[in-house]
């Protein structure tokens, strides 16, 4: 029943999404999705993996901004927080971009090193197989003319 409480979360989540993709793509990142999950209770008897769908964004014309974008566009469409990762994999960090517990608005935790292949607390999943850069990657060149206008669209809605 999409009247219920849980479908209209669910409609808002997925029209926040498309919204900020076509604002990543309108800043001429590449950009991919991806299942984001995470475990609950981790290292217990009773751990679940819980999966959202989530962003994978490349900073792709080195764009100095990028992290202050890439903060600002999550704290708009209501992001618990993003994944940063440095050039080079090392030092990745997850940053808190709104008010949740966790992690909490403005906090940083590390979350070290990009490890291809492995799981842990908090991974990264394309369509269930080993991730590899550029995979999927969309760019905002690539697309039609008739996507192109409907991302110009969703980005006059924001500014």
């Amino acid at each position: 029943d999409d009247n219920d409480e849980e479908g209209n979360t669910k409609t808002l989540n997925k029209r926040r999404n498309r919204d900020l993709k076509a604002m990543l793509l309108a800043f001429d990142y590449g950009v991919t999705a991806v299942d984001g999950s995470y475990i609950e209770n981790f290292e217990q008897q009773d751990q679940i993996e819980v999966k959202e769908a989530s962003l994978f964004t490349v900073n792709l014309n080195e764009d100095p901004d990028f992290i202050k974008n890439i903060q600002e566009m999550a704290e708009k469409f209501c992001q618990d927080s993003v994944i940063i990762i440095p050039q080079g994999g090392k030092g990745a960090y997850l940053l808190g971009t709104n008010k949740s517990d966790f992690p909490g608005y403005g906090e940083k935790i590390k979350v070290g090193d990009l490890k291809m292949g492995e799981e842990a607390e908090f991974m990264t999943r394309v369509s269930k197989r080993p991730f590899t850069f550029g995979e999927g990657l969309e760019t905002y060149e690539k697309l039609s003319r008739l996507e192109k206008m409907a991302i110009n669209s969703i980005k006059k809605g924001y500014q």
